[in-house]
C-alpha cells in the first residue's frame, strides 16, 4: 500500500458497489435472482478457468473485450435515452403550445 497501489483498490470496490446496487434494483422489481446468480457464477468460473489455463495475459484480453462489449451496450443505451428525452421534450413543448393556444381567447400567445 505504501507504493501507491492503494488506488487500484478503488476499482474493485466501486465494482462491488455497482453490482450490489444492481442486485438491489433487481430484487426491488420482484424478479427471481437465481438466473443472475447462475450467470454471475458462470462468468466467475470462466474467468478463473481462463486465468488458470491460459494465463494472466489472456485473462486481461478477455476482460478488455468484455468491457468493450459492456461499453458498447452502455453507449447505445445512452444514445437511446438522449433520443427518447429529446422526443419527449419536443412533444412536451408542442403540448404546451397547444394548451396555451386553447387558453388564449384571441389565439395569440406570448411565445415567439
Amino acid at each position: 500500500m505504501s507504493q501507491g497501489v492503494w488506488i487500484a483498490i478503488l476499482a474493485p470496490v466501486f465494482t462491488v458497489v455497482a453490482y450490489a446496487l444492481t442486485m438491489w434494483a433487481l430484487l426491488r422489481t420482484g424478479r427471481d435472482p437465481r438466473q443472475s446468480y447462475l450467470l454471475g457464477s458462470a462468468w466467475g468460473v470462466l474467468l478463473t478457468g481462463t486465468a488458470l489455463v491460459a494465463g494472466w495475459t489472456t485473462l486481461g484480453v478477455v476482460l478488455g473485450l468484455s468491457y468493450g462489449v459492456m461499453l458498447t451496450f452502455s453507449a447505445v443505451g445512452v444514445v437511446g435515452s438522449v433520443l427518447m428525452l429529446a422526443r419527449y421534450h419536443s412533444t412536451q413543448s408542442e403540448v404546451d403550445v397547444v394548451t396555451e393556444l386553447k387558453r388564449s381567447p384571441s389565439g395569440v400567445t406570448s411565445r415567439r
